[in-house]
């Protein structure tokens, strides 16, 4: 269930940001019009859902295969974001 959350609020962020479908949709709209480009819009709606289903449940049997691989991907995770903020303070210095 908490995957579910995960997902779930991952896909309403990502959908209301600023992205390259978002553009393409806009762009589309204001070339064609909102009529043509409607299936446009259903088209990436639907390809992104059909992603974060393949990507879920490909990622669930890789940790059911392995589960001391959610360590690691935790562990590079912050190691990353250590990283992200050694660089920014060395910016601004």
């Amino acid at each position: 269930m908490d995957y579910f959350v995960a997902i779930f609020l991952f896909a309403i962020s990502s959908s209301i940001t600023p992205g390259p479908n978002n553009v393409l949709v806009m762009t589309s709209g204001l070339n064609f019009g909102i009529k043509k480009s409607l299936p446009l819009l259903c088209g990436i709606c639907l390809g992104f859902t059909a992603m974060l289903l393949i990507v879920g449940i490909g990622f669930m049997q890789v940790f059911t295969y392995f589960p001391s691989l959610h360590l690691v991907i935790k562990a590079l995770g912050v190691g990353y974001l250590l990283y992200l903020v050694d660089t920014e303070n060395h910016l601004m210095h």
